[in-house]
């Protein structure tokens, strides 16, 4: 009798970075020569410290860990930096009772062992690199986290090189860090001030923290490599077509995928399988050392580079959520999407596995959407295969058992991704590359965030709640603008007209700088959005004022009290009014809910009625439409007949700022818009923000954006 294949869980965030890709390929590659199945269990954001509801919602597919299919699983903890996330991960792999190996977690999980790589010998191998074929010998070393077993293996791998050639150092020469850019930013400006001797070359722990470096140095004016040579580590190949490129270390991570599978393998069975082999490590020399020869990416890399970008547009083209959002028939529509999966990268079989739940609702079987869990019951509602052939073959199977593509004569790896809106789980794709050891790249997830919203679309239309997502919106706040309300008002059936307006606005604008008073004003749609329900429809209908049609009593009175009580909207003064909405009326209905106000919530006493006030607005306005102008204080003051010191105080006590802030600071807003926009030099930007001086706009600029004007070009132009 055959002995029944493992089917091993990987469960990884953001599996398309690739540090984890490469992971998982050496996963699914040692899983393959060993005869066994893989899932991965992934989410396709990066969950940091704090997330929004909908990427909490991605959650629902590490439900999957409690399905007694899986034999045990790898779990890729590394970057998995919400605490929240990694509590209820740790709880669901405890819960599920199978064996649990981390990939790179540290020793001192609780739980679950660890395989871990040694980076000791790499960093020094990098470390060398600088010593023996540049002759540096007065370098620096900026590592990771010193609760990070990797960060002390790569700092001891700097030793080493250190000794071994008979070099110095002390405790000035080396530095723990965050893995990040704020530990590097600290690091450039020691150099920079003079607090820290400037050495030879840098060598830092991972690629983001020598990037930053970089960055700082040069902005600081520093060259790099001909005055600090600076290397990374981890290696991303795909910076290897980009100019920035820096030298750095390619990890095996590859191979780490495959030692933490072996050692799981050998908990569960007591057997080890073969190794395999793989080339994946070593130098990758950039242009931030000094060498002359670069190393480039393979032609085959950068082919693939090329086609997947080539299915990445075609997927854009396809205006995927506009087109399909105006299919009426649900089936139609899932069909097109399912077809859609065409454009991912040597796909070979892909299928939408929804809830028996939720497509009993598209059926209207059912009323309400319940939660997932393992238990769920699910279908297979459309198959794409790489031959182009698509089927709508609604088989039904349980959640517990995740797939059942699992067991049969050959092994398969499927990447299992959750569909879901903010509240909703929908179901789960599946997506193989069949015997290839491959991840998913963007292409897949612009897919799912497509599919994530067409499907909330059907659901809520199917419940007779009706969405404008797809109309012209206000820019700002995210609501759909006045003009596609009227469009659709033969749509709404609602019964209740809210008038919302902020007052002061021209006090509150001429407060602040556009893009400051737009922040403000999209945090206030943001609270506005929480507050109401998800069944009322909210329009901006100009700078100032909101209309939200709606069926629900009493909110008013609850937009109120939200809005009233928020903090961040101190400065935000507002009146409500509110009238019954009866259809064709609209207009006549408007104007009784703005006569109507039921609540007014004011901040201070209104500045207007200083006669000044007024003058000192059009003075702004004046400064906003010719920053570049000669503005001198004693001409303005003269001109408005006041003091000297009375306008300096008067201004800043009504703006916050005083009138050469704000000059300036509407220069440097003008100077990025060409900087960015233009193909200008810096001197005619210069002159035309106002500047007859290049050195004192760069001196200015530098101050005022931490950057230089051709460094800031460089970063923000596309």
């Amino acid at each position: 009798m055959k002995k029944k294949r493992l089917l091993i869980g990987v469960v990884a965030i953001e599996p398309n970075y690739e540090r984890t890709a490469n992971v998982i390929e050496g996963v699914i590659s040692q899983a393959f020569h060993s005869d066994c199945d893989i899932a991965v269990l992934s989410s396709v954001y990066h969950l940091g410290k704090t997330a929004n509801a909908f990427r909490k919602a991605e959650q629902n597919i590490f439900e999957l860990i409690l399905s007694e299919k899986f034999d045990g699983f790898l779990y890729d903890s590394r970057f998995v930096f919400n605490p929240e996330v990694s509590a209820h991960l740790d709880k669901l792999l405890k819960q599920s009772g199978k064996p649990v190996m981390l990939i790179d977690g540290g020793d001192s999980h609780p739980y679950f062992e660890n395989t871990a790589a040694d980076d000791s010998r790499p960093f020094r191998n990098l470390t060398e690199h600088l010593i023996t074929e540049h002759g540096f010998q007065k370098i620096y070393c900026l590592t990771g986290p010193a609760q990070f077993p990797d960060a002390v293996q790569r700092l001891s791998g700097y030793f080493e090189a250190m000794e071994k050639h008979h070099l110095y150092y002390d405790k000035n020469y080396y530095f723990y860090g965050d893995y990040w850019k704020d530990s590097a930013k600290e690091l450039a400006e020691k150099i920079i001030s003079g607090t820290l001797e400037k050495p030879e070359a840098i060598v830092c722990g991972n690629d983001i923290s020598a990037k930053a470096l970089i960055e700082s140095l040069m902005n600081g004016g520093i060259r790099v490599p001909e005055e600090i040579a600076v290397a990374g580590f981890d290696c991303e190949t795909r910076d290897f077509d980009a100019d920035s490129r820096i030298t750095s270390y390619r990890r095996d991570n590859f191979q780490l995928g495959a030692d933490a599978f072996r050692r799981l393998y050998r908990t569960l069975t007591g057997a080890i399988p073969s190794r395999i082999k793989t080339h994946h490590e070593g130098i990758r020399i950039g242009m931030t050392c000094g060498c002359r020869k670069l190393s480039e990416n393979p032609v085959s890399k950068r082919r693939e580079k090329i086609v997947r970008k080539i299915f990445h547009d075609g997927l854009d083209r396809t205006d995927m959520i506009l087109t399909l959002s105006q299919e009426q028939n649900f089936s139609d529509a899932l069909r097109k999407i399912a077809g859609n999966a065409f454009y991912f990268y040597k796909m070979r079989h892909f299928c939408i596995c929804l809830t028996e739940n939720f497509a009993g609702i598209m059926k209207n079987q059912e009323d309400t959407l319940k939660k997932f869990s393992h238990q769920s019951r699910m279908q297979i509602s459309a198959e794409r295969f790489c031959n182009g052939e698509l089927t709508m073959p609604e088989t039904e199977f349980s959640a517990d058992e995740v797939l059942p593509f699992f067991g049969q004569e050959k092994p398969c790896a499927y990447f299992l991704t959750s569909l879901h809106s903010e509240d909703n789980c929908f179901g789960y794709t599946a997506l193989s590359f069949g015997k290839l050891p491959c991840v998913y790249d963007d292409t897949y997830i612009q897919y799912i965030n497509a599919a994530d919203t067409l499907l909330t679309l059907y659901q809520k239309r199917q419940s007779g709640v009706y969405l404008l997502e797809n109309y012209q919106k206000d820019s700002v706040t995210g609501f759909i603008t006045l003009q596609t309300l009227k469009e659709n008002l033969q749509r709404i059936q609602k019964n209740l007209l809210i008038y919302l307006e902020i007052t002061d606005f021209k006090l509150l604008f001429c407060q602040y700088t556009p893009e400051e008073f737009n922040k403000k004003r999209r945090y206030f749609a943001d609270t506005l959005r929480n507050a109401v329900p998800e069944t009322a429809v909210c329009c901006s209908s100009a700078p100032d004022s909101f209309i939200i049609l709606t069926n629900q009593e009493n909110l008013s009175e609850r937009l109120f009290q939200a809005l009233k009580h928020d903090s961040g909207l101190h400065q935000l003064p507002f009146t409500i009014g509110e009238t019954e909405y009866q259809p064709p009326d609209f207009y006549r209905n408007l104007q009784q809910a703005m006569l109507k106000t039921r609540y007014t919530y004011t901040i201070q006493k209104r500045k207007e009625q200083n006669p000044l006030f007024e003058k000192l607005c059009q003075l702004q306005a004046e400064i906003r439409s010719h920053p570049e102008a000669e503005w001198h204080i004693d001409e303005i003051a003269e001109n408005l007949h006041i003091s000297r010191g009375h306008l300096q105080k008067s201004y800043k006590q009504f703006f916050g700022s005083g009138i050469i802030e704000t000059v300036i600071s509407l220069r440097m807003e003008k100077a990025k818009n060409l900087l960015i926009s233009t193909e200008k030099s810096i001197t005619e930007i210069a002159e035309l923000c106002g500047y007859t001086s290049y050195i004192y706009f760069t001196k200015q600029f530098r101050k005022a954006e931490s950057l230089t004007p051709s460094a800031y070009r460089e970063k923000y132009k596309k």
